[in-house]
């Protein structure tokens, strides 16, 4: 078993070092398995892909990661085959879907933040609640100029987009 990741996959001439290496395995009579992990950077890539989705951000560094891998089939005169393109659009559907599911948890957490004293609102964390108002995510009334008694008046007006916003 052979195994090349990293720096000895991520160039032309390393690739036809890899080639050489198996013709003489071959020319031994035996019969090389090949692993191949990721090419340099990659993985760390990879890695900040899913801190930036996980945070919100979608897509952050995902062209970066198809350019080298084109880039790299491309001069070694391969096209990238049918297998690459699906793992592609699946890398694109996992950083989407995390990044919604992110925009849906700070969706509640605003919700609870505003919900007052409701089984909603006591979900409400004052360290989350801060950052929310900090951010503009979140408006108490005294942030935007309004008096807290007078806005009381308006407290039962609560939009969302739908139920499920308020589980």
């Amino acid at each position: 078993m052979l195994k090349f990741g990293g720096t000895s996959v991520s160039s032309v001439s390393n690739w036809h070092n890899i080639a050489r290496v198996l013709r003489e395995r071959i020319a031994e009579g035996l019969r090389p398995v090949v692993v191949h992990s990721a090419l340099s950077g990659i993985t760390d890539r990879l890695e900040s892909l899913l801190t930036a989705a996980a945070g919100g951000a979608h897509g952050l560094g995902l062209d970066g990661i198809e350019r080298t891998h084109r880039d790299l089939a491309q001069a070694l005169g391969v096209e990238p085959g049918a297998g690459f393109e699906v793992f592609l659009e699946e890398l694109k559907s996992l950083t989407a879907e995390i990044a919604g599911s992110h925009q849906i948890d700070e969706r509640r957490r605003a919700l609870a933040a505003v919900a007052g004293i409701s089984p909603i609102g006591r979900r409400a964390q004052p360290k989350e609640t801060a950052e929310l108002r900090r951010r503009g995510i979140v408006a108490y009334p005294e942030d935007i100029g309004v008096q807290r008694a007078q806005a009381r008046r308006y407290a039962a007006v609560l939009a969302v987009e739908n139920q499920a916003d308020l589980q």
